[in-house]
């Protein structure tokens, strides 16, 4: 017997019986035996499209009062899907680590799949059910039904990174989008090609299609190629993966395709990782059952990220902005997960200083450790250890007024110096927050000094950010929740990051 997340299959050697589990995950409703029923034969006709000799019909499994049997006589007590049972040795999440999956199958793999695509219904029916706006609505689902398993199966860094990228891709993506609706790429697929669905023997066999919902079913067929792939990518095999992607491109023409591939792969990591949780969730699991799904899902959640930090935002990222604005906030809250290295040049001139990070100076403006020549020293060693950063390889976040051009040029520079993009954080919040922010900042250990009265005349020092392209400054209003702000702007940051590839 094999289980999985919404079902049993029963293996006789000549047959298998697929019985569905009585689940209700929101998005499947199992939990009538007439809903089973209905389900059962659903899949039997959409996968003969594909696999005609395999899906044999839905048999009822019977109870005569002495035991259970398949096609028996007595009462119905549940439904099976009846399929020729094809050789377990046969399947290709077996046969990858094993090294016996050839390039031949692959390519012939890739060719029944192009088939299938171009046999199979488009319409505006289809479009409007499994288009950009249905992709965008099950990305949104997956991140409400997977929060619960942060710090369980997905990390909380990897769920803030690939939840941005997901949804800047969305956002950058759009017309593209919209254009492969027009050119009928949203089509009636399979919506679940990985390589445990998939048999090579004498001939390849695809099994398994989608019967729960159409809306997943319903969708670019791109997605479809990029399940499969990232799935070879899973069982690192990328060397496979490009193959089945570059053959699939040469039999459809879809030139498109490698513009969203990423894109898709990580929102299909995601589901796998996704689905292999919910597992977690089922007290007829087995503990065995249960740890090997956490463990699946944890490195389908790592891939996904994977794939999402290849579009991560690089490079310097140059907060602007007076005391009390929320600068330090959100160069935190950029910086953690390893994005980037956070330099603070409070920290820094009380370290040239030679003085405790929490002692208070409150001295006079333009004297002791800020007076002109001490901030023109904290700027240069500031500048110095991005330097040091860049040619490690990282990317930085400089955590500074910055309110003169005059001290922003270099940083500039330095980004050219690097070949790496200088992104502007330019960070405000309305005054009678500010002020209380630095009210309260007065009574508590700081390692900031700026009062209510620095801000004021800071903001009167400010000098707008004029002097690089818009697409470089992103304005932010610090005055909302914290955690949407970081989230918005790690989005913001993936799209233009995108827009510009």
């Amino acid at each position: 017997m094999v289980e999985t997340h919404i079902s049993y299959v029963f293996l006789t050697g000549k047959y298998a019986y697929k019985i569905k589990k009585p689940l209700n995950l929101g998005f499947l409703d199992f939990t009538s035996l007439e809903q089973r029923r209905v389900y059962c034969q659903r899949e039997v006709e959409l996968n003969r499209v594909i696999e005609p000799d395999a899906y044999l019909g839905v048999v009822a499994v019977c109870w005569d009062g002495d035991r259970y049997a398949v096609e028996g006589t007595g009462e119905v007590v549940e439904y099976a899907v009846k399929m020729r049972q094809l050789p377990s040795e046969a399947r290709m999440d077996l046969l990858l680590p094993k090294g016996l999956v050839t390039r031949q199958q692959v390519r012939r793999l890739s060719e029944k799949l192009a088939g299938f695509h171009g046999r199979t219904g488009a319409s505006k029916e289809i479009t409007q059910v499994g288009g950009r706006r249905a992709l965008a609505a099950n990305i949104v689902e997956n991140f409400d039904q997977t929060k619960r398993y942060t710090g369980v199966t997905v990390s909380r860094c990897a769920f803030k990174d690939i939840q941005a990228y997901s949804l800047a891709c969305l956002e950058a993506f759009d017309s593209l989008l919209e254009r492969r609706e027009t050119k009928g790429f949203v089509r009636d697929c399979h919506g679940d090609v990985h390589t445990r669905q998939v048999f090579l023997d004498d001939t390849i066999h695809l099994m398994d299609r989608i019967e729960i919902a159409e809306r997943f079913r319903y969708s670019d067929v791109g997605q479809d190629v990029a399940f499969m792939a990232m799935d070879l990518d899973f069982h690192r095999r990328s060397d496979l993966a490009k193959l089945f992607v570059q053959h699939y491109i040469n039999k459809t023409g879809d030139r498109e395709l490698p513009k969203l591939l990423t894109f898709f792969k990580c929102y299909r990591a995601y589901v796998r990782g996704k689905v292999s949780s919910f597992l977690l969730d089922d007290p007829s699991a087995s503990p065995e059952l249960r740890e090997a799904s956490r463990l699946s899902a944890s490195q389908y959640f790592s891939l996904a990220r994977r794939y999402a930090r290849r579009s991560a935002p690089k490079g310097i990222f140059l907060m602007v902005g007076p005391s009390g604005t929320g600068k330090s906030v959100v160069a935190a809250d950029l910086a953690q997960c390893g994005r980037a290295r956070h330099l603070m040049s409070d920290r820094i001139r009380k370290e040239l200083a030679g003085v405790p990070p929490l002692e208070r100076h409150t001295e006079a403006a333009g004297k002791g450790i800020y007076s002109g020549f001490f901030s023109r020293r904290t700027y240069e060693e500031l500048l110095r250890r991005a330097e040091e950063a860049l040619r490690a390889k990282k990317s930085v976040v400089l955590d500074a007024t910055f309110l003169r051009k005059s001290y922003r040029m270099p940083v500039y520079t330095l980004g050219k110096q690097f070949d790496v993009p200088v992104w502007v954080l330019w960070c405000k919040a309305p005054e009678e927050l500010t002020r209380h922010r630095l009210n309260v900042r007065a009574t508590e250990p700081s390692i900031s000094d700026g009062t209510w009265e620095v801000h004021e005349r800071q903001a009167q020092q400010l000098e707008p950010v004029h002097e690089v392209p818009s697409e470089q400054v992103i304005e932010i209003d610090t005055s909302g929740d914290r955690e949407e702000n970081a989230a918005t702007l790690l989005k913001e940051l993936y799209r233009r990051q995108l827009l510009a590839a």
